[in-house]
């Protein structure tokens, strides 16, 4: 016997992952009725029973256990084979980069160069320190950091430099001490930020 609707597995996901069929009908902008009919349909397709019922309380009975890690494998493959037909259908190049960065530095530039490249279509992954690099959504990234670090390919688009910064009286003591004996018994800050 075959299950004649994929609508019913995912009504049935959304239900087990937040036990509660009001809040599955929220997620799902169904009637409370609609899923709970949906899952009565279901269970007697499987001649299972999914959830314990007890007032208004639901779980996952060991037979929905048993399903619901099956239907979730199923679901994200459904998902993901989706997503990917989706991208090759439309070709897009996915750019990670930090949201400081991309709307500083990167924004200003995209007019230009969605102007002489009018048949790319860029989207701009909001990502933090290395996931960009680790990320399988993302084909390049911009990413802080020294090159000896980073795998595969990179190109260095400019150096950065770091400005110390000081209040006025640190900056009187240290133009006439020196820049050593101005700043003898100053906690330091050490820039160790590789993002």
């Amino acid at each position: 016997m075959s299950i004649r609707s994929l609508n019913a597995l995912r009504v049935f996901d959304v239900v087990a992952s937040l036990m509660s069929f009001s809040g599955a009908a929220r997620q799902l902008t169904m009637s409370q009725g609609a899923v709970s009919y949906r899952i009565k349909q279901l269970e007697a397709e499987l001649g299972l029973t999914l959830f314990d019922r007890a007032g208004s309380s639901i779980k996952l009975t060991e037979a929905g256990e048993e399903f619901r890690r099956t239907t979730r494998r199923v679901l994200d493959e459904i998902d993901y084979a989706a997503r990917f037909l989706r991208r090759r259908a439309t070709p897009e190049v996915v750019v990670g980069v930090s949201t400081y960065f991309g709307s500083r530095w990167l924004s200003p530039r995209l007019i230009r160069f969605l102007t002489k490249h009018p048949d790319v279509v860029l989207r701009l992954q909001p990502t933090f320190g290395d996931s960009a690099l680790t990320s399988a959504d993302v084909d390049a990234a911009i990413v802080w950091g020294s090159h000896d670090r980073f795998k595969g390919r990179y190109k260095l688009l400019f150096e950065s430099t770091v400005t110390p910064m000081t209040g006025p009286k640190l900056a009187k003591t240290i133009s006439v001490a020196g820049m050593r004996g101005g700043l003898k018994g100053v906690p330091l800050i050490h820039d160790d930020e590789t993002h």
